[in-house]
């Protein structure tokens, strides 16, 4: 293979490398994601009737968060998983105060609603979820994940036959 064919390949292939990311990185109207937060705010309630607020670990409302499109807020798309998550945590904060009973299931069922957490200064925010979109990991410095199009190139470029001089 002569030199020019060579470097010919070899661009080809840095060429196809390129624009698999620039092809990745391209922003064709994406939604954005906004978080998305079901604060579980329950009471527990003890035997002798005495009750108090159930408080996470951290001193916060339990809860759950998820990464979601306006579109599909307002359609409510992904809010029973979300819903199922809110309870496990509501659940799993209730569990050290050794409550006779809690709020937490009937809570689920009638009175949690998702919230856009960005609201109130973000005070909904009860995992402090970000969704602000990171550089594609295949796009990022050092990482390889080339497009399909190098691939195009380079067969395009072998097919290249020398000229023979008659």
């Amino acid at each position: 293979m002569s030199r020019a064919r060579v470097g010919l390949v070899l661009a080809g292939f840095g060429l196809g490398l390129s624009l698999g990311c620039a092809e990745r990185q391209a922003d064709i109207d994406e939604p954005e994601l906004v978080p998305i937060c079901v604060p579980a705010g329950a009471f527990g309630y003890w035997e002798d009737g005495d009750g108090t607020f159930i408080f996470a670990e951290d001193g916060g409302t339990p809860g759950a968060c998820t990464c979601m499109t306006k579109d599909d807020f307002w359609d409510e798309l992904g809010f029973e998983d979300l819903l199922d998550r809110a309870l496990e945590s509501c659940e799993a904060a209730a569990e050290p105060y050794d409550f006779a009973w809690n709020e937490c299931q009937q809570k689920r069922q009638d009175k949690w609603f998702p919230v856009d957490a960005r609201a109130a200064d973000g005070a909904f925010n009860v995992e402090q979820l970000s969704c602000d979109e990171a550089v594609p990991p295949a796009c990022a410095v050092g990482e390889r994940s080339p497009s399909p199009a190098w691939l195009l190139v380079v067969l395009g470029l072998l097919g290249l036959r020398p000229r023979r001089e008659r």
